[in-house]
C-alpha cells in the first residue's frame, strides 16, 4: 500500500489520478482495495457509503460520475458503440453446433447460465471453457469457482493437448478458488476479483453458485436474506464483467416446473432472483451414455426449445459427427 504522503512524482499516472478524484479519501480507498481508476468506477455511491468511506450520498455520487467520466463510461450506448461491441471477439466452445446456438460462442459483458441434473455436462462444458478461452484471439486467463470439489485438473490436461496448447502453462493460466461456502464467495468476487481483471483474467466460471448460499441460509425464514445476497452478487459480477469486457458462466441445479404447459419441464433452483440476473439461460440434459443436448431456456435470440446436441469424449466436449 502506498503511503498517503508519497509525492505526486513517485505516483504512476493511474495513481494520480485516482487520488486527484478521491482527495483526503485516497488512503482509505487503497486500504479497501480500491487502488485503480476503473476499479472505482465500478463501484455504485451507496456501495461506498456501506463501505464508510463517504458519509454523503452526494459526495458518493461525485466521485462516481467522475470516475466514470475519465475511463469513458456512457449510459447512452450509441450505435457506434454497438459496432464497436460487436467487434469484440466471443468465446468458443469449440463445439460448432453449441456455438451456433449461442450466436457465435459466448458474449463478453453477459452473464451465461447452464443448469441440470447431476452428470449432465455443466461441468464438462466449463471445463472445456477454461482451456478455450486461452486459444486466439482471446489468449487470457480463466478463474474456476469450485463449490462443488469437481475440478479435475486431468481433464484440463488432455483438453489442453487436444487443442495443440501447452498443458503446464494452460493450467497456470487457471485460477482455482474454493468457493464451497457462500462467505468464500463473497470475499474473494469483493477483494480478489477485480486484482484478476485488472491482471487480464477473462473468464470467470462459478460451478455453482446457488448451492452454497442454500446450505448457508434454509427455511422460508432465511429466504429473503438468502436472494438478497444472490441478487448482490450477481450485480457485483455484471458491473465488472460489463466493465472490463469480460466472459462469465454460472451452472446451477434443476427443480421440478409444476406449469405442465411449458414446454421445459425443468428450471434452476435460484428462483426469479437468479432468473433475472442471469442474461441467458440454457439446460442441459442427458441423451444417451455420451450424448447431451443443450436448450434454449431464456434467450432473446432464440425459441425456447431450440437445442442441439453434442457427446461427452475423454477430451472435453465435440460435435456429434455422423460418419
Amino acid at each position: 500500500m502506498m503511503p498517503e504522503e508519497y509525492s505526486e512524482k513517485e505516483m504512476s499516472k493511474e495513481e494520480a489520478l485516482l487520488k486527484k478524484i478521491l482527495k483526503s479519501k485516497y488512503a482509505k480507498a487503497r486500504e479497501l482495495g480500491i487502488d485503480t481508476v476503473r476499479k472505482l468506477a465500478a463501484y455504485t455511491p451507496i456501495q461506498l457509503l456501506s463501505l464508510g468511506l463517504y458519509d454523503d450520498l452526494d459526495s458518493a455520487s461525485r466521485v462516481i460520475r467522475e470516475a466514470r467520466m475519465r475511463i469513458g463510461i456512457d449510459v447512452v450506448i450509441t450505435k457506434q458503440k454497438r459496432e464497436q461491441y460487436l467487434k469484440l471477439p466471443k468465446l468458443t466452445t469449440c463445439v460448432k453446433a453449441i456455438d451456433e446456438l449461442l450466436g457465435g460462442g459466448l458474449w463478453p459483458g453477459k452473464i451465461y447460465g447452464v443448469y441440470g441434473e447431476e452428470g449432465s455436462g455443466k461441468s464438462r462444458l466449463a471445463h472445456q471453457l477454461l482451456v478455450t478461452v486461452q486459444l486466439k484471439p482471446i489468449e487470457g486467463k480463466a478463474i474456476y469457482m469450485d463449490s462443488e470439489n469437481v475440478y479435475n485438473q486431468d481433464l484440463i490436461v488432455r483438453t489442453a493437448e487436444r487443442f495443440g496448447l501447452d498443458p503446464d502453462t494452460v493450467l497456470e493460466n487457471i485460477i482455482v478458488v474454493d468457493s464451497s461456502d457462500y462467505f468464500a464467495l463473497e470475499e474473494f468476487l469483493r477483494r480478489e476479483w477485480p486484482d484478476y481483471l485488472e491482471q487480464g483474467y477473462k473468464l470467470l466460471v462459478i460451478d455453482t453458485l446457488v448451492g452454497p448460499y442454500r446450505e448457508a441460509f434454509t427455511g422460508r425464514a432465511h429466504l429473503a436474506e438468502r436472494q438478497q445476497r444472490i441478487n448482490a452478487t450477481l450485480n457485483w459480477i455484471r458491473r465488472r464483467i460489463s466493465f472490463y469486457k469480460t466472459y462469465c458462466l454460472i451452472t446451477d441445479q434443476v427443480q421440478a416446473v409444476p406449469d405442465p404447459s411449458k414446454r421445459i419441464d425443468k428450471t434452476f433452483i435460484g428462483g426469479y432472483v437468479l432468473g433475472h440476473g442471469v442474461t441467458e439461460w440454457y439446460y442441459i440434459f442427458k441423451t444417451g451414455s455420451a450424448t447431451r443436448r443443450l436448450i434454449a431456456y431464456d434467450v432473446i435470440h432464440r425459441r425456447t426449445g431450440e437445442s442441439v446436441e453434442f457427446k461427452i469424449t475423454d477430451y472435453g466436449i465435440e460435435d456429434v459427427t455422423t460418419d
